[in-house]
Parts: C-alpha cells; sequence; structure tokens
C-alpha cells in the first residue's frame, strides 16, 4: 500500500510505499483492548493504602473496665468497630501489573496505527525544519494541516501525537506545550497513546524508523515460526 507524504503547507509531494503488515493490518478490538489494560496496569501507581491493627500505634490499654460500666466490653480502641479504629481487609499497596505475551503487544500497536490509516488520521510530513524550538512556528504547522480544529470553534482541538526522530528534537521541544499535543520518540510508540490520539503525525524520516522497528520484530518472529517448521 501507500501512504500521501504532504510539506508543511499541506500540499501533496509524493507517494510512499509501506509495509501492508504494519499499516495495513487487521483490528482485533479484543487485542487492543488487552494491550490498553496492560499499559493502564503498569503506569498504576498502586500507593493506596489503610492502616490495620499491625500498623496502628497505641491502643495497647484496656480502654475500661469488663464489666460493670453497661457498655460492650472492649479491648482496645483500635477495634475495626470503633470510629478511628483499625481498617480490616482494606486496599493495601501492590502492583497491579501483569504479562502479556510481545507477540500480542505488537498485533495491537500495528493494529492501532493500521485503524489510524484507514481512517485518514495518519498525516506525514516531508520534513520539520525547525533550527531552534519555536512553538509558534509548530501551531503554525498544525494550522495549515488542519489538525487545530476549525477556526473559532468552541470544542476542543484534535489530539495530536507527533512521533519524532533523532535529529527532530527541536520540533519536539517547539510543540511540548501545545495544548492537544503529545510528542514521543518514535522508540515510545505504544498502543494507549496512538489509541487515545486523534491523529497521528510523523515525518518521512519518522514513518522509515517505525516501518524497521516494527518490521524487524515481524521478521525475526516470521523467521523463528519458518525454521521451527522445518
Amino acid at each position: 500500500m501507500e501512504l500521501a507524504v504532504v510539506n508543511t503547507s499541506g500540499s501533496e509531494v509524493k507517494k510512499v510505499s509501506v509495509r501492508d503488515d504494519i499499516f495495513g493490518a487487521g483490528v482485533n478490538e479484543s487485542v487492543v483492548h488487552s494491550v490498553v489494560r496492560w499499559q493502564r496496569a503498569k503506569r498504576r501507581a498502586g500507593t493506596h493504602a489503610t492502616l490495620n491493627l499491625a500498623r496502628m500505634s497505641g491502643g495497647t490499654k484496656k480502654p475500661f473496665k469488663q464489666k460493670g460500666t453497661g457498655r460492650a466490653r472492649a479491648g482496645s480502641v483500635n477495634s475495626p468497630l470503633w470510629v478511628g479504629g483499625a481498617v480490616i481487609f482494606g486496599p493495601q499497596p501492590r502492583d497491579y501489573s501483569f504479562k502479556l505475551p510481545r507477540k500480542v503487544r505488537r498485533q495491537a500497536l500495528c493494529g492501532a496505527i493500521s485503524a489510524k490509516v484507514e481512517a485518514g488520521k495518519l498525516v506525514v510530513v516531508d520534513a520539520i525544519s525547525i533550527e531552534k524550538p519555536k512553538t509558534k512556528e509548530f501551531f503554525s504547522i498544525l494550522s495549515t494541516l488542519n489538525l487545530r480544529g476549525s477556526e473559532g470553534s468552541p470544542s476542543k482541538p484534535p489530539k495530536v501525537v507527533f512521533l519524532f526522530s533523532k535529529g527532530e528534537e527541536a520540533a519536539a521541544v517547539s510543540a511540548r506545550n501545545i495544548s492537544g499535543v503529545t510528542c514521543l520518540p518514535v522508540e515510545g510508540v505504544n498502543v494507549y497513546d496512538v489509541v487515545n490520539a486523534d491523529c497521528l503525525l510523523l515525518t518521512e524520516q519518522s514513518l522509515a524508523n517505525v516501518t524497521q522497528k516494527l518490521g524487524a520484530q515481524i521478521d525475526k518472529v516470521g523467521a523463528g515460526e519458518s525454521a521451527s517448521s522445518l
């Protein structure tokens, strides 16, 4: 398949051939959902905690005598039955992450990228030439590419994920202060950010690097499966 490459003025300059197994793969929503859950679980801090009897201080003295007061017997002010007492079976710090096969994660990423291509939400620019970080310049490029919404619209601008490569750091720094724009190096492209974005913005160099990154993984797995079948 082929993707159109535009310049920073929005005019198409050429078409480039891309791999169907990366940019034209089928989308398995169940697999994508599993990987999004996996990513969010890994990011979860899990620092919630409650005080149980072992973690509470004091309260070892019996608050009043056992008999003769007319009250229910009690042995500690830390009792879970009392207000301000310990919590039984409350949440404790834990790790929410779980394992997911690398093949599944790769399949979900290719599917998420392919969904953006199918929806026309992947924009490839030949190059973004910004020598020094300048937010105004990058904002102007986004506006020219119609990635800031219609002028005067009360709705929020679309969420854009800008994938940059080595040597394009100035463009990334220029974009990071713009509302709705997330800058990721090609090495950090992931399912959650791709799915959450309204549009993907790549330079031609980033497109080649993404293809190389995912293509090498796919080819390696394919070679291994071919060898095992012999």
